[in-house]
């Protein structure tokens, strides 16, 4: 028995920014997301597309206090304005900020928390956050 084409799939693991500490455990992926021993009092999500507003929706219903920052101008890149915009003006009103055309710069671990350093339009210079979930996609 035999084939003429194979497709090996091996997975994928998330994406790694250089500039956020990647061995701090106060850093996840969407599956260190679901493994949590405690729920943190602020998150910021990196990444506003379909799994890192997935995992903010859950994190919010759980009582974290959410900012969510994108890169591009909109919530789920891609997707029709149009569609977005009634998602987007919903959880404006359940987290605690969205930040789009925006971009992280700068991560500082500390015993106090993960300060974060942002570049983008509305968004202050830093603010600090309990965990930071990396959302930004997935390579092989």
């Amino acid at each position: 028995m035999g084939f003429d084409n194979a497709i090996i799939a091996a997975g994928s693991e998330s994406a790694e920014l250089p500039f956020i500490p990647q061995d701090d455990t106060r850093v996840i992926t969407s599956t260190g997301a679901l493994e949590l021993q405690q729920i943190p009092e602020r998150m910021l999500v990196v990444g506003g597309g379909i799994i890192g507003l997935e995992m903010a929706a859950v994190y919010c219903q759980l009582g974290t206090r959410v900012t969510v920052v994108e890169l591009l101008d909109q919530l789920i890149p891609g997707t029709d304005a149009d569609i977005i915009a009634p998602l987007h003006k919903m959880i404006t009103k359940q987290y605690e900020n969205i930040f789009l055309r925006t971009k992280v710069t700068a991560v500082d671990a500390s015993d106090s928390g993960l300060t974060v350093h942002f570049d983008g339009p509305k968004a202050p210079e830093t603010d600090t956050f309990d965990q930071i979930l990396v959302a930004v996609g997935r390579q092989p």
